[in-house]
């Protein structure tokens, strides 16, 4: 599962959370029914209550023309009585709306009652114009017709829809829904506890398993040992996982430097001290040395002291390079001068060689901010090592340019050059050519490591090449002004004429 921690706590949190929001969901639409319900109820008992109101009226108005023998009193009477009734079918009317055969009965009442109340207006209109002067006998003519529309109007249907509404109110689902809903409520309860739980069971398994792996890792690494394999995903622990293992590469790369640096001491430094014992025991055990022998064991020691001197050297420097403690003392020098310096202090290996030195710098010289005693001995190392790898009567040419506001210095060779294999480690510590016998030269592998640090604390890069058709070619990149701190990354090294 990829991801950070939080994204994976909060991916668990979300399953409890999309089970509650269902069962929420669940909850409104049940709600939703019972409001439903709780509606087509009450509307059913108004439609009841409506009902009843009007058989009522109804029965009411049957009853006073039965009891009034004047026509006159009677119409009176029940004229009120009408437009209540009217308005109650009205209502009822309005209340089957949603539903057509119930509507259909209310319509019909209505018209029966409404063309009742024509009739008695007729009625009410004939007694007060005195059209007749037998009112009785019009009031008995009128009722047949007044109790026929009533009839009617009951026969419609009212009856069958008060029977229907009563029936439909006792199917009554609030209770039933309720329950339903009560039963939903308590499933959301257990089920939320139980996905709950579940996440936090998965999520600490998660989190319990990779702590196990990092706490394993860590007592390996305690003790030297091969790590678990590394914990799969991009979270914290993962992270957390990933650094221990990329210390435990660290820790082997220093254990196999220490291994490298037994290894050298042992070979190059004892091998001098052996030299050396060789010719002090030689002078001591021979009184009657010559004085070409005591000179040839005084020079011998002399030699192996320079060379024990050299490699301390060169591992101090590294150290100090490796730990950012060594530092630069920046002064403005001649370009032109710190060459020469160097092409001076290989002279004695140069004339052994009997290799040639050429030296090319622009005209009118090349000022520079920098170490001048570090910039000597990056050149120093790089020009020995050229004479040390240049068969003889060949020539090193050691060559200065300036170059998108910097300087780019070179080196060149005519020997076998580097094998390809080799080119991309040549500056790391204790890399040597196999192909050719380099402590037999006096190499010990640091002096291009220790180059490329002080061509680095100047701001700069190094580089090496093979040359075309032989020999190889280091060149070097640094600023003039050493305040120029950010050099571009891009910037060419070598791109001089000898590329």
């Amino acid at each position: 599962m990829k991801g950070s921690l939080v994204h994976k706590i909060f991916l668990l949190a979300l399953i409890p959370l999309c089970f509650e929001i269902g069962i929420f969901s669940m909850l409104l639409n049940i709600q939703q029914a019972q409001q439903q319900e709780a509606a087509r109820i009450n509307k059913l008992r108004l439609i009841g209550d409506t009902l009843n109101k009007v058989t009522g009226q109804i029965f009411e108005l049957e009853g006073k023309f039965q009891h009034f023998e004047s026509p006159l009193v009677a119409a009176s009477a029940v004229t009120k009585t009408f437009r209540g009734l009217d308005r109650s079918f009205e209502d009822l009317a309005k209340l089957t709306e949603d539903d057509s055969e119930k509507h259909a009965i209310a319509l019909a009442g209505l018209r029966e009652i409404r063309q009742a109340k024509k009739d008695l207006d007729q009625l009410m209109a004939a007694v007060v114009s005195n059209q007749s002067d037998d009112i009785k006998a019009i009031g008995r003519s009128f009722r047949p017709r007044f109790h026929d529309h009533l009839q009617r109007a009951i026969d419609s249907g009212l009856l069958k829809l008060s029977t229907a509404t009563a029936a439909e109110i006792d199917t009554d689902k609030t209770a039933a829904i309720r329950e339903k809903e009560i039963a939903l409520l308590k499933i959301a309860l257990i089920g939320s506890l139980l996905v709950a739980l579940g996440s936090a069971w998965m999520l600490s398994k998660y989190v319990v398993s990779k702590l196990k792996t990092l706490s394993r890792n860590a007592e390996l690494l305690s003790r030297r040992e091969k790590l678990l394999p590394p914990i799969a995903g991009g979270d914290e622990l993962a992270v957390v996982d990933g650094a221990m293992h990329r210390a435990a590469s660290e820790i082997s790369r220093l254990e196999l430097a220490r291994e490298e640096m037994m290894g050298m001491v042992s070979h190059d430094i004892r091998n001098p001290l052996s030299s050396i014992k060789f010719a002090a025991d030689a002078m001591l055990n021979g009184a009657d040395n010559s004085a070409e022998d005591t000179s040839y064991y005084l020079g011998s020691i002399t030699s192996n002291c320079d060379r024990i001197l050299s490699i301390s050297t060169d591992l101090l420097d590294l150290q100090k390079l490796e730990s950012g403690t060594l530092t630069l003392n920046l002064e403005v020098a001649e370009l032109g001068d710190c060459i020469e310096a160097a092409v001076q202090a290989v002279e004695a290996v140069r004339v052994s060689r009997d290799v040639k030195i050429t030296t090319d710098i622009e005209s009118g010289g090349i000022p520079v901010t920098v170490d001048k005693t570090k910039i000597e001995q990056v050149l120093i190392n790089l020009i020995s090592n050229a004479i040390k790898f240049s068969p003889k009567g060949s020539t090193v040419a050691v060559s200065a340019i300036e170059n998108n506001g910097g300087v780019s210095v070179s080196v060149q060779d005519e020997g076998k050059g580097i094998p390809p294999e080799l080119l991309g480690s040549v500056f790391d510590r204790f890399v040597q050519n196999e192909s050719e016998n380099y402590r037999a030269k006096g190499s010990v592998g640091l002096g291009l490591a220790i180059c490329k640090g002080l061509i680095h604390l100047h701001h700069g890069k190094i580089e090496v090449c093979n040359a075309d058709p032989r020999g190889c070619i280091f060149t070097f990149f640094i600023p003039q002004r050493q305040s120029d701190n950010a050099v571009d990354a891009n910037l060419p090294v070598g791109s001089d004429s000898h590329g």
